[in-house]
């Protein structure tokens, strides 16, 4: 960025002092259910379903269910010395079901944007770099920098170029006027956004 910003733990400083009479765990999980929570994943997933008429439910969510959970011991949660997550929830599955889904590693909502980037996509997103007119804000050359280097796979920094692409996006039909956020097609888009 090309201006100084707040640190992010401006935003989350408040949370941690709430919590400085718990563990670390129990901090973190304040914190998300705070910010994390809802202004990313549930925001996410309310648009993704309402955009297909589902009516989404999230059961661990529901008051009981969510004091029951809060009112468990760290070590039922989250056992000292092991990489399992949701231990107690894994537990009472037990006979449940299928061992195979109670064991599964923890998976949430992952886009293959490592890969996307390395291909067609990433000449579209170098292209977006390029002609981005949001220079003033982010120094553009450094993404393409980043760009270049995780495809030619010296680093993941699909993240990061990913982010600011998004941005460059959002800086050219909201800002520069240069890219239709409505177009007739996806192809119209596509074209517009390769000029």
């Amino acid at each position: 960025m090309r201006f100084t910003a707040e640190p992010h733990t401006s935003i989350t400083q408040l949370l941690y002092a709430e919590t400085a009479d718990v563990d670390d765990v129990a901090s973190m999980q304040y914190v998300d259910l705070h910010t994390w929570l809802p202004g990313d994943i549930l925001h996410k997933a309310d648009r993704m379903s309402m955009a297909h008429s589902l009516e989404l439910r999230v059961p661990f969510l529901d008051k009981a269910v969510y004091a029951a959970a809060a009112g468990l011991p760290t070590a039922l949660k989250l056992p000292p010395h092991s990489q399992t997550t949701k231990h107690a929830l894994r537990e009472a599955m037990r006979g449940i079901v299928p061992e195979s889904v109670r064991s599964r590693r923890k998976l949430g909502f992952p886009t293959p944007t490592r890969i996307w980037l390395k291909g067609t996509i990433g000449d579209w997103v170098g292209g977006l770099l390029a002609d981005s007119q949001a220079g003033y804000l982010l120094d553009l050359t450094y993404a393409q920098r980043l760009l270049a280097d995780h495809r030619a796979g010296l680093a993941d920094n699909s993240r990061k170029v990913w982010t600011v692409a998004m941005f460059c996006l959002w800086h050219a039909m909201a800002v520069e006027h240069t890219i239709n956020p409505h177009p007739a097609s996806a192809g119209e888009m596509v074209r517009s956004a390769a000029g």
